[in-house]
Order: structure tokens, then sequence, then C-alpha cells
């Protein structure tokens, strides 16, 4: 089924005119709407949302989540269905705007194609729907820093850790979201950190990793830090090329394209992160999204403004690339047992 969806967006969208794209990429976005709203047993983690949804309803005292904000939200809704709808209507809709307010018409589809091909963007936010409205605050943080309302940016930050505590890793990036080109546009400087991270990420990272979980002190990411498993050396390779890609090109980008794109990065960091530790990837989540902006933002420039050598590189050969190893990443996905939960699409209406 979600084969079926994605194919009949990319029709829509990448074989349509110029005067008619911002209208197929607004019908993509509802269809994708609908899909999400309806949903029933779909995704890893929808039987156990639907069940703490109804132990909030019923008084349960030991509640296996206890970020206070997600209880509230259970608790103001009348059925679980519905805070499913709601939740993904805002979830879409703020990658709906984010994707309209810094991209141009013709960019569109790139970012469609992203959002949808990627199996940990739009299907998995399916499944982890906390973290994905702690991404929609993440969201709204940005756009205060961006104005330096720098209180405002930490305080809807901390309102994102009562839905999701991980969310307190964000308050730091409060420095990232700015156009300060520094060591994150400058290959020569990233492209050793990335080597050293990969490297010896574990000699490095182990005593922070394991000191942050003592300040944390809950069992949930002790557990996942334990038994999540690590990324494989070809997982980490493959995330090491599109980051190539962007860490070669950020430079040329400016404003906000600049801003989203230099938070991309750290997507990509915690990808190959977890090539140690697995648990890492959790984190990487509030940056992948922001993938929808980088990537077309620069395939565009460099189309528009490449010449030779330049071109066929920034142009041909890494899109090739990285479109390729999307399509693996999405049957990857489909052919491991873990996911099984999303190979069968179930609606409300089978309740009827």
């Amino acid at each position: 089924m979600y084969l079926v969806l994605i194919g009949f967006c990319f029709i829509l969208n990448f074989l349509t005119k110029k005067p008619y794209k911002k209208i197929c990429f607004q019908i993509s976005f509802l269809i994708l709407f609908v899909f999400s709203a309806l949903r029933y047993q779909y995704g890893s983690d929808y039987n156990s949302y639907y069940t703490f949804f109804h132990h909030v309803k019923e008084g349960y005292g030991n509640l296996e989540i206890e970020e206070i904000g997600f209880y509230f939200i259970n608790k103001i809704f009348p059925s679980f269905y519905l805070m499913v709808a709601v939740l993904s209507g805002i979830f879409l809709a703020f990658i709906y705007k984010l994707v309209i307010s810094h991209l141009e018409v013709e960019e569109y589809k790139y970012a469609l194609f992203i959002f949808l091909v990627d199996p940990y963007l739009f299907l998995m936010s399916l499944s982890m729907m906390r973290q994905a409205f702690a991404i929609v605050l993440f969201g709204m943080a940005i756009y205060f820093a961006r104005q330096k309302k720098y209180v405002y940016y930490i305080l809807i930050c901390l309102l994102a850790t009562t839905i999701h505590t991980s969310a307190i890793i964000l308050i730091p990036f409060v420095f990232v979201a700015n156009t300060n080109k520094g060591i994150l546009t400058e290959p020569k400087w990233m492209i050793p950190i990335v080597i050293i991270l990969f490297g010896f990420s574990a000699t490095l990272l182990t005593p922070v990793i394991e000191w942050g979980l003592r300040q944390f002190n809950d069992s949930n990411y002790i557990y996942y830090y334990r038994t999540t498993a690590t990324n494989t050396l070809r997982a980490t390779i493959l995330s090491i090329i599109p980051l190539l890609y962007l860490l070669l090109n950020i430079s040329n980008l400016e404003d906000d394209r600049l801003v989203y794109s230099k938070m991309s990065i750290f997507s990509y960091i915690t990808d190959i992160l977890a090539y140690s530790f697995g648990m890492i990837g959790r984190f990487g989540y509030y940056f992948s999204f922001f993938k929808i902006i980088a990537l077309p933002a620069i395939f565009m420039y460099k189309y528009r403004n490449s010449r030779g050598i330049d071109r066929i590189i920034n142009v041909y050969i890494f899109p090739t690339i990285i479109v390729v190893i999307y399509l693996l990443r999405l049957y990857s996905f489909f052919t491991n047992p873990l996911w099984k939960s999303f190979i069968d699409y179930k609606t409300i209406l089978d309740l009827l």
C-alpha cells in the first residue's frame, strides 16, 4: 500500500507542469494526511500508544510513559483515533510549511521524494508520535532563534521535553540556528572531524554517553543503550556519501536554507555515531527532517550555477548515488522483519 502511495505522489509531482506543481504538492499532503489519520495498528509503536491512551483514561497510576505533556495530550482527547488524526495533521502541516517557506516550487518534488522514500522520515513519524510532535516544537523554536528570541527557543525546547525527554539535547543548538559560517560549513574541518568520529567514536564518546545516561536516570534510555543494534558498516558508509555532498556544498547556501542545512549535518553525524552506539540514531531523528530542505537546495543551486567537472560531480554523480542509496534503504526497510508492522496497512474503517 505504501509503495502505491508514494508511486502516485511521485507521478503527480514529477510529471506535472509548473502552473500545477503547487496544487499537486498540496494534494499529495492531503493524501498523506488521510493515510496517516485513518491508520490502524500500523507502525511498531501503535499498540503501545493505544494502551497508554486507555491507561490514562482509566486512571492508572504507574504509566509506562512519564512525560507530563504527553499525558495531558492523551487526557484532553476523547478518542485515541482522533488524537492520532490531529497529531498526524499537525506534523504534516509542519513539514508542508517547512517546504513551501524555504524551497521554490521547482524544488518541492525533490523534498517530497526525500520525505517519502526515506523510510525513517514519514513512515517512522507514524510510529514515533511523541518525538514527531517534539520535532514540530523544535521547528517552532528554530523560528524564534532566527528572530534572536533565544529565551523563547529555550522555553519551547523545555516544553518539548514534556513530550519527549530527549528534547533536552536541543537546547545547545541555539548556537547553530543562525546564518554564521564557521566550522560546520568548512569541509577542511568537517571532513577530518567525520573521519575521527567514524574511527574513534567508541573511545571518545563512551564516557560522555554514560555520564548523560546517569543524568537522565531513565531505565528506557539505559535499555536502549544496552540493547539497540548498531548500524552496519555498509549503512554507515552509505550515510557518509550524502553527508559529503552536503559538506562540500553547504557554503553556497544562504539564509534559512543554510540554517536548516547546518542542522541536517547532525542527522548524518548521528548515523555515523550509531555505528558504535545504536541508541544515538534516535536523537538524530530531531535533525533528519531538515534534509528535505538541504539536499534539494544544494542540488538546485548546483544545477543552476555549476559548470564542467563541478556540474558532473554535483548534479549527476552525487545525486544519482544518493537516489540509489535512498531506494536501497527503502528496500531494506521493507525486507527487515523488525519493521513488518509497516507492511500490512489497515484503517479504522475496518472497525466499522
